[in-house]
């Protein structure tokens, strides 16, 4: 039985050897957040619904992108904990509704200008090298 706060420290330590410093920023925020929550209770008590309810009131008003990557956050420290010294642990994050609420957002579609309408913006461009900037053909290389 392991109380969440040592699991919480392993992985902690893990990403502090292995990881970029905003990735470790971000996964520290989540799990002390998490560890905060939860202190004196073992990996194996928190359920599903608890998850659910810490990841909703951690991600409240916040957009898309930020719920995935909480629960990504949360998601990957369970799987951590379960390769490395649980491995009969469930990991709560696998719940059809939660996987459901924290998906992956929907990318958006870039505006695209008429030709018309760039040829109006170069025009009236005062700044004699910012119309040239303009102006200047875009390459894009197709993968």
């Amino acid at each position: 039985m392991m109380k969440v706060c040592q699991a919480i420290h392993y992985h902690l330590e893990y990403h502090k050897a292995n990881s970029q410093q905003n990735t470790l920023r971000c996964v520290e925020f989540v799990l002390r957040k998490f560890n905060h929550h939860f202190i004196e209770r073992t990996l194996e008590s928190v359920t599903e619904d608890d998850v659910l309810s810490f990841l909703t009131t951690l991600t409240l008003n916040r957009k898309q992108t930020t719920k995935r990557n909480r629960y990504s956050v949360l998601s990957s420290f369970y799987n951590f904990t379960i390769s490395t010294s649980q491995p009969g642990l469930k990991n709560p994050c696998y719940n059809s509704v939660i996987k459901k609420i924290f998906r992956t957002p929907q990318p958006t579609q870039g505006r695209i200008l008429e030709k018309d309408t760039v040829d109006e913006i170069i025009f009236r461009t005062m700044n004699a090298r910012n119309r040239i900037m303009l102006k200047t053909p875009r390459i894009t290389a197709v993968r």
